[in-house]
């Protein structure tokens, strides 16, 4: 963990030989009774010596072909940081409304 607090600028997710934005405005992801769960949007502001989760929005990913991998590049503090991850687990619908589900309590 950094002693400096670091701001996410843009989340951009490899799709084919493109890079594709995360979404500038909060999304509604889940709506129950009175409470909304929206998505997160840049700039994403990380606290010093912290850790912080954020629920991320891509649209427009026409031809998207999830693989083994999946390519994100990170612009933090004005520096760009690629990263290739494996894909673990996809959660299906239920669980993605389970899981927004905690962001309402």
């Amino acid at each position: 963990m950094s002693s400096r607090p670091s701001t996410i600028t843009n989340i951009l997710l490899k799709n084919q030989n493109e890079y594709v934005e995360s979404t500038w405005c909060p999304v509604i992801l889940l709506k129950s009774g009175q409470k909304t769960c929206y998505s997160d949007c840049t700039p994403l502001n990380v606290p010093s010596r912290s850790a912080k989760e954020f629920i991320i929005v891509f649209q427009y990913l026409q031809g998207f072909k999830l693989e083994d991998t999946i390519t994100f590049s990170f612009i933090i503090d004005e520096r760009e940081i690629n990263k290739t991850l494996p894909v673990k687990l996809i959660l299906d619908g239920d669980q993605a409304a389970m899981a927004m589900n905690i962001r309402l309590t």
